[in-house]
C-alpha cells in the first residue's frame, strides 16, 4: 500500500509525498481557489459596467477576465516558481 506523507507549505496548498514512487504532488485548496474566483468575478463585472458607462468597447475573450485573474493570483500564493509548469500541470491537468 502507499505511504503518504503530507507537508503543509502554505495555507492554500499542501505537498503530498508518495514514498512508493518517490513522487510529490501538489494538493490545491479548492475552497481558496473558488473564493479568489468569486472575488475576481465580482470585480470584473463592476469594471465591465464602468467600461460600458464610459463608452468603451469590451472585447469578448475565450477565457473571462476573472478566470485569468484567478489563475494568476492563485499562482502567486501557491509558492510555485515556474508559471509554465504551474499552468500546464495544475491548471490544464486538473481543472
Amino acid at each position: 500500500m502507499f505511504n503518504i506523507n503530507k507537508y503543509s507549505i502554505f495555507e492554500n496548498c499542501t505537498i503530498a509525498e508518495c514514498n512508493s514512487k518517490n513522487t510529490m504532488y501538489l494538493i490545491l485548496n479548492t475552497t481558496k481557489l473558488i473564493e479568489i474566483y468569486i472575488t475576481c468575478d465580482d470585480f470584473a463585472k463592476k469594471f465591465e459596467q464602468y467600461q460600458l458607462s464610459q463608452g468603451q468597447v469590451v472585447p469578448q475573450e475565450k477565457m473571462s477576465c476573472s478566470e485569468i485573474m484567478a489563475i494568476v493570483i492563485y499562482y502567486h500564493i501557491s509558492g510555485m516558481k515556474c508559471f509554465k509548469y504551474y499552468y500546464q500541470s495544475i491548471i490544464k491537468g486538473y481543472l
